[in-house]
């Protein structure tokens, strides 16, 4: 949450957090995800509490978009 406010505060880039409790929840998410490549574009980054480390950055071509929307793994 600290870096999405210095990002918001000191960089003007908004940033939103999306929580889940583990990663079997995550393709309950693709829709949402999917909507934010169509309409930011900008890739994402899934980590996991207490240290969020990146683990797996998303970004999307148009031929990626299909496996988006069936909630591909990582």
């Amino acid at each position: 949450m600290e870096l999405s406010f210095v990002l918001d505060e000191l960089m003007g880039v908004e940033c939103r957090v999306i929580t889940v409790s583990d990663g079997a929840d995550v393709p309950g998410k693709a829709r949402e995800l999917a909507r934010h490549f169509e309409n930011v574009g900008t890739p994402i980054m899934i980590g996991e509490p207490p240290a969020p480390r990146a683990r797996c950055p998303l970004a999307e071509s148009p031929s990626q978009r299909q496996a988006l929307d069936h909630g591909a793994n990582c």
